[in-house]
């Protein structure tokens, strides 16, 4: 688990969070961990001998099968459903949360890595999917002290482990919401996963109108959850990951639209009673602290719709 480049903004006007929370960093795991030793060159030579000729003599088979695989993802794709929310199970669900008496909250943002297709980790560097899953899980409900009553993930692509780490927070007594459609039969979702102590009571999800390059494939936007507090109180979590490469332009123009998306969700659902806080948290691809930046400027204008808690 490596720090991701990430912030934690609260949107201003909004009381609730006065202080930055301390931060945490997970060292690096041992390189080669958990991993397998290189296969011997004949060992690789002969394995990719074998896998050749099966392509070859199956091809006609293999390729039926993928075009009738993407032509049932088109025509499923319309009814996918983009939201899930999930509860906590068993002696969990009776589980009470308060909020410390100095009205501290312990949030956790964390870009996980974590995707289906082995080649996106090893074009990065990263160990498999399969390696690491276990570890983030670990470290999530275990490593850390205290325990986070808010997590925000980006990049939760795997549809398996995203299953394998919601039963763990569930059996913990953790709220979970995801975003879950792709953008296209052939694309990605959004990867963004909230898991909360406290009960949620409202999933929205808004898809950013500007994406670049390969970030396109994927669902870009913001994921937001309205929570229940304790004394009848309500707040706003939100998580996003902004574009990766291209322009700046593209960044900012993401972090507004969130700002305006988020504005208007507080305007239409605090019912007459503010938000005890509207968080937004995530992976910004940026440094918001850095003088001279494009999300710099955005997020320090006076009177600006964000305050910069973290980075």
């Amino acid at each position: 688990l490596e720090p991701p480049l990430a912030s934690l903004l609260l949107r201003s006007g909004v009381g609730g969070l006065q202080r930055d929370p301390p931060r945490m960093e997970c060292p690096s795991p041992t390189k080669g961990a958990g991993t397998k030793p290189p296969l011997p060159l004949p060992q690789k030579l002969l394995r990719g001998a074998i896998i050749s000729v099966l392509l070859v003599v199956h091809f006609p088979a293999v390729a039926t099968l993928a075009l009738m695989a993407a032509a049932l993802r088109s025509l499923l794709h319309p009814v996918k459903t983009e939201l899930l929310l999930y509860r906590p199970v068993g002696e969990a669900a009776q589980m009470k949360v308060s909020i410390s008496p100095d009205g501290t909250l312990n949030i956790l943002t964390l870009n996980v890595a974590l995707t289906e297709f082995e080649t996106m980790n090893a074009l990065n560097g990263l160990r498999s999917s399969v390696s690491r899953c276990p570890e983030l899980q670990d470290f999530l409900l275990e490593g850390l002290e205290p325990t986070p009553e808010l997590i925000c993930l980006q990049e939760m692509f795997s549809v398996s482990m995203r299953h394998a780490l919601v039963r763990r927070l569930t059996s913990r007594g953790y709220y979970v919401a995801a975003q879950v459609k792709p953008a296209s039969p052939v694309g990605l979702g959004s990867g963004l996963l909230l898991a909360s102590r406290f009960p949620i009571r409202h999933v929205a999800f808004h898809v950013f109108t500007r994406a670049y390059g390969e970030d396109a494939l994927a669902r870009k936007g913001i994921l937001l959850a309205e929570l229940q507090l304790p004394n009848q109180q309500h707040a706003v979590l939100c998580t996003t990951h902004l574009q990766a490469c291209g322009p700046d332009e593209v960044r900012l123009a993401q972090m507004k639209e969130a700002a305006s998306w988020i504005q208007d969700f507080a305007r239409r659902h605090q019912r007459g009673h503010p938000f005890m806080f509207e968080l937004l948290a995530g992976d910004f691809n940026a440094c918001a602290s850095a003088p001279g930046s494009p999300l710099h400027s955005f997020v320090g204008l006076a009177g600006g719709p964000f305050r910069l808690l973290a980075t």
